[in-house]
């Protein structure tokens, strides 16, 4: 996999911060800060489980387990997008449309 240009990156990390959290793939989270009452932390690393081999369906329920590991607990959870993942992901459709409209 080719690395991708800084100013490549930025332009995807804006157009990501528009998206509500909920839309966002979970194979693009990269990992999840799960924010509890009286300021501890919870980091569930989901990059280095996609690299372990989960598919989407493994990562979803070993993000809901932890999530419900801390219920009642949670006062906030932040999610870190892959920026690069969701990149390459979504380029090639988007080069196919933009060359569609020359």
């Amino acid at each position: 996999m080719s690395r991708l240009s800084d100013e490549f990156l930025l332009k995807w990390e804006k157009l990501i911060e528009g998206v509500d959290k909920k839309d966002i793939p979970i194979e693009c989270i990269k990992r999840v800060v799960i924010r509890l009452k009286g300021g501890r932390r919870r980091y569930f690393n989901m990059s280095i489980l996609a690299k372990k081999g989960l598919d989407v369906f493994q990562l979803e329920s070993a993000l809901n387990t932890k999530l419900q590991q801390y219920d009642g607990e949670i006062e906030d959870v932040d999610f870190f997008v892959d920026v690069e993942r969701v990149a390459e992901l979504v380029q090639p459709s988007t080069d196919e449309i933009l060359s569609k409209l020359k």
